[in-house]
């Protein structure tokens, strides 16, 4: 087999892997989305924020409550999760959790 005709095949096999990937995370994407195609709100803190344990997990829960209610801005939270997110990558939940808190005493919302 030719040096040409090697490279040709790698790069082949290394296009086809690569398209298999997008296709599959496009897949596992949608799976998690609602009829709109967006992610609902506490699929996207709970995976986002990494939480895992029960503590954790009904925190995230009271938040969404309390967006629902209309008690705690959406846009708030979503900034603090992107926040939380971009200052630690690896444990972003005590991050947002200590923020939001901090945040929600400020309009005088309890979690």
């Amino acid at each position: 087999m030719s040096k040409s005709c090697c490279w040709l095949l790698i790069g082949y096999l290394w296009l086809s892997m690569a398209t298999f990937a997008t296709v599959s995370a496009a897949q596992n994407s949608t799976s998690a989305s609602t009829s709109s195609g967006t992610v609902d709100l506490k699929t996207m803190l709970e995976n986002g924020l990494r939480a895992r344990r029960k503590a954790d997990l009904a925190f995230i829960g009271a938040v969404v409550v309390r967006v629902e209610e209309g008690q705690l801005p959406e846009r708030l939270v979503k900034s603090t999760f992107e926040w939380a997110r971009r200052k630690n990558p690896r444990f972003p939940f005590p991050f947002f959790h200590r923020a939001l808190v901090i945040q929600s005493k400020k309009l005088g919302v309890a979690i």
